[in-house]
């Protein structure tokens, strides 16, 4: 029981943190505008833009304390944006499916704005909420991966 009232409290500490340090207008305008074409490429194909941001810039000492973050993420730098996918597909179902359409519309993102290429990574492996999870940035170079 104290586990869990301790997770409660930490997430909530974070969650207070990133809305309170005002991440969406800390963040690089190429995220910015690559969130923004996906919302647009997700709706012009008849899908839902059902996502939600849940990360951008981060203090480091934030980032430290995520398990799934890299050291040098490019989130301490405005350049990344994680997302927690919903039902995109209109299915009735929040899973692997609409992470896949979500996945497809950034890469085609980057095929046709070269200046928005950059990381791209899922968390298909991890719990049930984790798995829901998409982190895109800007980085400059193409990266990709799959945990």
């Amino acid at each position: 029981m104290k586990k869990i009232i301790f997770l409660s409290i930490l997430c909530f500490i974070l969650v207070c943190v990133c809305v309170g340090t005002g991440f969406g207008q800390k963040l690089d305008k190429k995220v910015i505008k690559k969130d923004s074409l996906l919302k647009v490429k997700l709706l012009k194909k008849g899908f839902d833009a059902d996502y939600t941001r849940i990360s951008g810039k981060r203090s480091k000492w934030l980032n430290e304390l995520l398990p799934l973050s890299a050291k040098n993420s490019t989130h301490l730098s405005g350049q990344a944006i994680d997302i927690l996918v919903g039902d995109v597909n209109k299915d009735g179902n929040k899973n692997e499916q609409d992470v896949k359409i979500v996945i497809t519309c950034l890469e085609e993102i980057e095929r046709e704005n070269p200046i928005l290429v950059g990381g791209l990574g899922t968390y298909l492996t991890k719990n049930k909420i984790s798995r829901r999870m998409v982190h895109f940035d800007v980085r400059g170079t193409k990266a990709r991966w799959n945990k």
